[in-house]
């Protein structure tokens, strides 16, 4: 019966092929939502781990372009006790490198350049600890610029290179890597530069990156922060955590719906396919059913018929959501997760819903009259 099963989906190619894809395109729509979902939420737990300090701006702003605080509170900030290092920052969005304008919507253009105080450049921050090539900044550094490591390969930049951004001319002395993607996208130089380029007035920076002695107790600090500047906010990794919480949940779910809609639509075609197969092979059933054959063997042969459907749709599913999740990889400002068992979950959902999809044809096949079925 497995082998009249599988001549019967050979018999109609055309029919089969159309029904596979189409289950392909389904499933290839779960593995891609599901895996980009769990993409994201990878990167951003990543980046949490990389953040151990405090991130103070302005209250209220969006971002930290849009934040504006006096450069002159940071010595303040730095007294308050568990505090290691304040560092003053300057971001901007990088408009224009070596002469070529990138789009600020643009997947591949999501680049920034960050400024900081040369002078201060030696103690600890954020990306000075995952330099992995040529030095950091340093007192004295005018057109220096220590770049990401994405930067470096989309630009083919090393150290010694030159770099023009938004029409300013560096010089690389660094490249840093701290394995995020949208992270490594940044370039980093001298704050004064980064305020004329930014356009901010003198004093004005965006943001404080503040490093404390002990990340268990940075939680407390940010309080007191909060509680010496009313007019700043003062952020944790934690706090981040909290408030993108609920965005990720609900990305989540719209993820979920969207794939689950399409692979409701792979099953109606499975069942609509069937029930077409079944109507025009009524004189086929009536054949077997007097040759001998059940009502359970045509059952059995229709649901076969349609785990076979279920089971190729799902391997070409699984073979669509690869590449489509490789050709992905290149351009997403993240990287892209590829879990094997998010690919097992296509193909045992695809083998599902075929099967599913071939339940009723099936039983209306199997309660078919020998001679009326060999009549029609």
């Amino acid at each position: 019966m497995l082998l009249f099963s599988l001549r019967n989906l050979a018999r109609s190619r055309t029919r089969t092929l159309i029904m596979v894809i189409g289950i392909g395109i389904a499933v290839a729509g779960f593995i891609g939502l599901v895996s980009f979902s769990h993409s994201i939420k990878t990167t951003f737990h990543e980046s949490l781990d990389v953040i151990s300090g405090i991130m103070v701006m302005q209250k209220g702003a969006v971002d930290t372009p849009f934040s504006f605080v006096d450069e002159d509170d940071s010595a303040k900030i730095a007294k308050v006790y568990g505090v290691k290092t304040v560092i003053p920052q300057i971001t901007g969005v990088a408009r224009e490198i070596d002469g070529k304008k990138i789009s600020g919507i643009s997947f591949t253009g999501m680049y920034s350049f960050l400024g900081e105080d040369p002078a201060k450049a030696e103690e600890e921050n954020l990306l000075r600890q995952y330099l992995s090539e040529g030095r950091y900044l340093q007192e004295g550094d005018e057109n220096a610029a220590v770049i990401g490591r994405k930067i470096a390969e989309d630009y083919n930049k090393r150290i010694g290179s030159t770099i023009t951004v938004n029409g300013y001319r560096f010089r690389v002395v660094g490249i840093y890597s701290s394995g995020i993607d949208f992270m490594d996208s940044m370039i980093v130089i001298p704050i004064e530069k980064a305020r004329k380029m930014a356009g901010l007035p003198k004093g004005t920076v965006n943001d404080f990156y503040v490093e404390v002695d002990d990340p268990k107790k940075a939680g407390a600090i940010a309080g007191i922060i909060e509680d010496l500047f009313p007019e700043y906010q003062a952020s944790t990794s934690q706090d981040y955590a909290e408030e993108m919480g609920g965005v990720l949940s609900s990305i989540d779910m719209f993820f979920l719906a969207v794939a689950g809609i399409a692979l409701a639509i792979g099953g109606i075609g499975v069942l609509n396919t069937m029930m077409m197969s079944v109507a025009e092979r009524k004189k086929e059933f009536g054949v077997l059913r007097a040759v001998g054959w059940t009502d359970d063997d045509v059952m059995k042969m229709i649901i076969q018929e349609s785990f076979f459907l279920g089971l190729l749709g799902g391997a070409a599913g699984m073979l669509l959501g690869y590449l489509a999740l490789a050709g992905a990889a290149g351009v997403m400002p993240f990287k892209i997760v590829a879990e094997p068992t998010i690919f097992a979950e296509g193909l045992l959902l695809s083998v599902v819903l075929g099967v599913a999809g071939g339940l009723y044809p099936a039983w209306r096949a199997s309660r078919l009259e020998p001679t009326i079925a060999m009549r029609d």
